[in-house]
């Protein structure tokens, strides 16, 4: 099976103070994803992806969100998305379940 990846979406929660929460895969922009990432495997993922990108090769996803965390998932955003526009993005929601 050969799956284009499109977009990648990171959300954390606004329980367990603000923790990840998962990576979400999607092959085109309007689908639901195809799967979801635990922070170890976001990681891993994240490297393959920012392995020629100088200014964030080194950067992991955090697991809490906090102001300067917030800066780390912005500074990820900007360079994946420069590379390839919509690519990434993270959000901060609520568990309601």
């Amino acid at each position: 099976m050969n799956i284009e990846l499109k977009r990648i979406n990171v959300s954390y929660i606004e329980q367990n103070p603000r923790s990840f929460y998962g990576m979400y895969l999607y092959n085109d922009t309007d689908s639901n994803h195809f799967l979801k990432l635990d922070i170890v495997k976001a990681n891993s993922l994240l490297k393959v992806l920012t392995q020629n990108i100088s200014e964030i090769k080194d950067l992991e996803l955090p697991r809490k969100l906090t102001s300067e965390n917030i800066k780390i998932l912005n500074k990820i955003k900007t360079h994946l998305n420069e590379a390839e526009p919509n690519m990434f993005d993270w959000d901060d929601i609520m568990d309601i379940s």
